[in-house]
């Protein structure tokens, strides 16, 4: 059986993968549930993460979070720029 701590986990984690994305996914899980608030926090710790860095894939314009990272967006290049 699946235990609520590995389902609030799996949601808070989704939400930063979206949100590192700033793909604008909408939260996925219903109202006044606790994994909706864990994804939505992830979510926001995600995008938060991706504005600071502000590193864009050379080749497709997507957000990465260091230089060296795989795309996000294309998952092809390891360069970025500013």
């Amino acid at each position: 059986m699946v235990s609520k701590v590995y389902m609030i986990c799996t949601a808070y984690e989704s939400g930063i993968g979206h949100g590192l994305k700033l793909d604008g996914v909408s939260n996925p899980y219903a109202a006044h549930t606790d994994e909706r608030e864990a994804w939505q926090t992830g979510y926001d710790e995600g995008a938060n993460r991706a504005k600071r860095a502000d590193l864009r894939c050379i080749e497709c314009g997507q957000p990465t979070m260091h230089m060296g990272d795989l795309c996000f967006g294309c998952g092809k290049s390891r360069k970025a720029s500013t």
